[in-house]
């Protein structure tokens, strides 16, 4: 209830919504339940300002279709379940180069990738139903999706107006 109340609420002034929590291909998890993954995707396709959907819990890449679909004009999503600590380093990586650095996404979302590299290997292989495969080539697990042909989508950066300098990384965890 309160994504769904808060995306409502903000709905003209998001540009950016994150999501850092437990997940699955097609929903997100809270404290709260399971929000459905076609749900979230039709209310964020109703925000017009939106620029940047970050979906950083495990297996969030079967919700990319949707949300892009919905029209969302970008979206980071994982290939495969990823450990908490690494997931937490990108996402500080990630928004400390877009804050701090003013960095574009396409080269944030580099700097995320190799610092979740330093913390340990990233996984090559991904488990599909009871089959676990070698994938011949490492894949990140993080992955930046948009339309095809809308390239220019990854040059986005945040705006110094809406960057919150006060702001302390997981200065509350839930």
């Amino acid at each position: 209830r309160d994504i769904v109340d808060d995306i409502v609420v903000y709905q003209d002034a998001l540009s950016v919504f994150l999501f850092s929590g437990h997940a699955e291909r097609d929903k997100l998890i809270t404290e709260e339940g399971e929000a459905n993954a076609d749900g979230i995707a039709a209310l964020l396709g109703q925000c017009p300002n939106l620029k940047l959907v970050v979906l950083n819990g495990c297996s969030t890449q079967g919700q990319v279709e949707a949300l892009l679909d919905a029209g969302v004009p970008c979206v980071i999503a994982t290939s495969a379940p990823i450990e908490d600590v690494k997931a937490t380093q990108f996402s500080i990586a990630f928004f400390r180069a877009m804050a701090e650095r003013n960095r574009n996404i396409y080269k944030a979302f580099t700097d995320g990738i190799n610092v979740a590299k330093t913390f340990g290997q990233l996984p090559s292989e991904i488990n599909r139903g009871t089959i676990l495969r070698n994938k011949s080539k490492p894949e990140p697990v993080w992955g930046v999706f948009h339309p095809a042909g809308h390239e220019i989508n990854l040059e986005w950066r945040l705006s110094p107006e809406i960057i919150d300098t006060t702001f302390t990384p997981n200065e509350l965890l839930l």
